[in-house]
């Protein structure tokens, strides 16, 4: 199967924004530039990741995750379906990765420790809305929270690094 060269796709990808932009600014249409971009991303992740799978391609099924996910809450935050501060948002952005490894996991099922990873990131993540959203307390701030919490991801991160190392799967595939 020919590879679709990424410089291409993503050359095309601006020159559409720009030309769209242009228009835009000469008064000929409007729209929202946040939904346009979030469009652009969706697009463009979920092109990534689908292509990474057919390709076994870890890095690509990771990267065009992350894009699409990031889509998506952008997306949700110009429909103001999400709040779009910061305050407000902070535990998607811990979200993202977790489910983002998620789909490499299914890549390869073997993979149990990237699944621990996974679930690590989503579970912090969910417990950072429940926080934001004030139905429970843990005694603490969120940065204490999750400043608590830090030293557990990185004992995750060192024994799926590790156990990487004794399976021999280093390959970035």
């Amino acid at each position: 199967m020919k590879k679709t060269p990424v410089r291409l796709v993503i050359g095309i990808g601006l020159l559409a924004v720009g030309v769209l932009l242009l228009i835009e600014r000469a008064g000929v249409v409007r729209f929202d530039l946040m939904k346009l971009v979030g469009y652009v991303l969706l697009l463009a992740g979920g092109f990534h990741a689908v292509t990474g799978f057919g390709a076994a391609d870890r890095k690509r099924i990771l990267w065009g995750s992350i894009v699409f996910l990031i889509a998506v809450l952008t997306l949700f935050m110009s429909y103001g379906l999400v709040p779009a501060s910061w305050d407000q948002t902070w535990p998607s952005v811990l979200v993202i990765p977790g489910l983002a490894l998620l789909m490499v996991y299914f890549s390869d099922l073997r993979d149990f420790a990237l699944l621990a990873v996974s679930a690590f990131f989503v579970s912090l993540g969910i417990v950072g809305l429940i926080l934001v959203k004030g139905e429970v307390t843990l005694g603490g701030s969120i940065e204490d929270t999750v400043t608590a919490a830090l030293p557990v991801a990185i004992i995750i991160a060192g024994v799926y690094v590790f156990r990487r190392s004794l399976t021999g799967r280093n390959d970035p595939h």
